[in-house]
C-alpha cells in the first residue's frame, strides 16, 4: 500500500511539475511564516527577563482629558 502511494506520488510529480513547485512554495513560505511569528512571540514575551525585579512591574492607566493614557511604571 505504502509503495503503491509513493508510484502515484513521484508519477504527479513528473508530471504536475508547475504544481508541485507551486506546492513546495507555498510550504516554505507557510513554514517559514510560522517560524517568524514564533521567534516574534518569544521576542515580545521575554521583554521583562533582564529585570530582576520584573514581578514588581505595573501599569498605570491615568484619565487626565476624555481619552484615557497608558503609562508603565517601574
Amino acid at each position: 500500500m505504502l509503495k503503491n502511494w509513493i508510484n502515484i506520488f513521484i508519477y504527479q510529480i513528473k508530471n504536475n511539475k508547475l504544481f508541485t513547485a507551486l506546492n513546495i512554495l507555498g510550504l516554505s513560505i507557510g513554514i517559514s511564516g510560522l517560524i517568524f511569528a514564533l521567534l516574534y512571540w518569544n521576542d515580545e514575551q521575554s521583554y521583562n527577563d533582564w529585570n530582576p525585579e520584573k514581578e514588581k512591574v505595573y501599569q498605570v492607566l491615568v484619565q487626565v482629558t476624555g481619552m484615557p493614557a497608558w503609562s508603565d511604571c517601574a
